[in-house]
């Protein structure tokens, strides 16, 4: 398994249809790596490092799911802002460097 940037990431596959299997965060290391699958059952990490802020929702006010639907990067003041939506409603939106 071979830890990628969001850009190579978006860029490769546009992360629709991955899987969410796990955030792990290295606090101290300022480190996030969020876990995934394609449809293919491959494992893929999305390595963030330095990350600033993650803000996630857990809800699923649209059902059960962990399917990312929708992925998005924007840049802004020199900071990259990464916000993905899942099939359950919720989202995950990681502001970094």
């Amino acid at each position: 398994m071979e830890n990628r940037t969001p850009e190579s990431m978006a860029a490769a596959t546009r992360l629709h249809d991955y899987e969410l299997i796990s955030l792990s965060i290295d606090y101290s290391a300022s480190r996030l790596v969020i876990m995934l699958k394609d449809f293919n059952g491959a494992s893929a990490g999305l390595e963030i490092c330095p990350f600033l802020e993650l803000d996630l929702t857990h809800n699923e006010p649209w059902g059960k799911g962990s399917y990312i639907v929708s992925s998005e990067i924007v840049v802004k003041d020199d900071k990259k802002e990464l916000s993905l939506e899942l099939n359950s409603g919720d989202s995950i939106t990681v502001k970094y460097v």
